[in-house]
């Protein structure tokens, strides 16, 4: 049985917002071909990122939505999807 990854987002201040978020993940890194949970986790201005799966990754993060104020898709949604990205490169390569 393969393990069912999942793509959260909550608590960036915007429902809707964590939707797009966790809509965008799903799009980005299918769990068929990053077979790993991706959490987001808003609190305040704060923005934890979360990677983990079963083979040994286990990253912790924040997504700083005061780098990208100036995002036509807007600071949060850029900052997460940004660290998203970048976590994942680092720890695909490692």
């Amino acid at each position: 049985m393969t393990r069912p990854w999942n793509r959260s987002a909550n608590g960036t201040g915007n429902r809707e917002r964590d939707e797009l978020i966790q809509q965008t993940l799903q799009k980005k890194w299918p769990p068929s071909e990053v077979p790993a949970n991706i959490e987001v986790v808003g609190n305040g201005s704060s923005i934890k990122i979360h990677i983990w799966n079963n083979q040994g990754v286990n990253i912790w993060d924040v997504a700083r939505p005061e780098d990208f104020l100036t995002s036509p898709d807007g600071e949060t949604f850029t900052a997460v999807i940004s660290k998203v990205t970048e976590l994942l490169n680092v720890s695909l390569v490692a």
